[in-house]
């Protein structure tokens, strides 16, 4: 190295470490077989979990030239098509791993699957839309094997009024994340996952068979301390922060574990009979009255 000159590492060229010894090449089509141009090819090396692009040309190829290493070949979601890698497989779950060593591998092609759409809505607490929230899809059943958690096959972010949609590959079943790596994570249906851990959440999460179009995968993120307040007599709810309850023993009552699915129950009197943990439209009490 000559000197005063930075060293090939901290300049980005190649170094030994990480010749560049083979390709991965392959073609992109469409479910009719027509070649899809323009297409982002994805390859992830396994080893060290970086990922390069590439983009298709006019006759829908494309091709890599890598270092050494193991590689999965993915091919993200494009219009209706669902998340595919190598070899016609619906996640990294299933992927072939392909080994370059100093070696060309032609023919890693991909005929992208129509997906079957999946939507929902996802709202706060107050049922207002939560716009913004990451929705995310995780294998759970393919090919008569259920997958360990947790393995993306699809994601969207919702739109400002709640709704979101992306497609899934018929062949899977999966289990749907919301806000994920939030305070307010949530995994269909309804079950809360504050810690962010995603074992926790996948094993709580009810799964969704993809049988045709499914709609109404909905969500409702809770926080700590939100309520909805439901008094004897009155349909109407009362929604919003603990914070704007004239009581010191309903604050008191809230302020730790009540959510969302918090009741209030009301005997016409100057006391709330009882303060309830359950689902909208229960009709369960507990509680021995709180004295206002």
């Amino acid at each position: 190295m000559v000197a005063g000159q930075l060293p090939s590492y901290l300049l980005g060229l190649p170094t030994t470490a990480a010749a560049v010894n083979g390709t991965i090449s392959g073609t992109v089509t469409d479910a009719s077989g027509a070649v899809i141009p323009g297409f982002q090819v994805r390859a992830e090396n396994r080893s060290t979990f970086q990922f390069l692009f590439t983009l298709t040309n006019a006759a829908g190829q494309y091709q890599f030239t890598l270092p050494d290493g193991p590689y999965i070949i993915a091919f993200p979601p494009v219009g209706g098509s669902a998340f595919q890698v190598y070899d016609d497989q619906p996640s990294y779950a299933t992927a072939t791993v392909i080994t370059v060593s100093g070696d060309a591998h032609p023919g890693i092609d991909a005929t992208l699957r129509t997906g079957t759409k999946v939507s929902g809505t996802v709202r706060n607490f107050d049922q207002t839309p939560a716009a913004g929230i990451d929705v995310t899809a995780h294998l759970y059943y393919y090919s008569g094997t259920n997958a360990a958690c947790c393995w993306y096959v699809a994601g969207a972010t919702t739109a400002a009024d709640g709704t979101y949609s992306f497609y899934v590959d018929s062949r899977t079943t999966v289990k749907v994340q919301f806000a994920k790596g939030t305070p307010r994570e949530q995994w269909y249906n309804g079950f809360d996952n504050p810690g962010n851990n995603y074992n926790t959440g996948f094993a709580g999460a009810t799964e969704v068979w993809i049988d045709g179009a499914r709609t109404n995968i909905d969500a409702q993120l809770r926080s700590l301390g939100d309520f909805a307040l439901h008094f004897n007599g009155d349909p109407s709810y009362l929604t919003g922060s603990k914070a704007i309850v004239n009581s010191a023993a309903i604050h008191s009552a809230l302020a730790y574990d009540f959510t969302i699915d918090t009741w209030v129950k009301w005997d016409g009197s100057g006391t709330y009979v009882g303060i309830v943990s359950l689902p909208r439209g229960s009709d369960g009490e507990v509680g021995t009255g709180i004295t206002l």
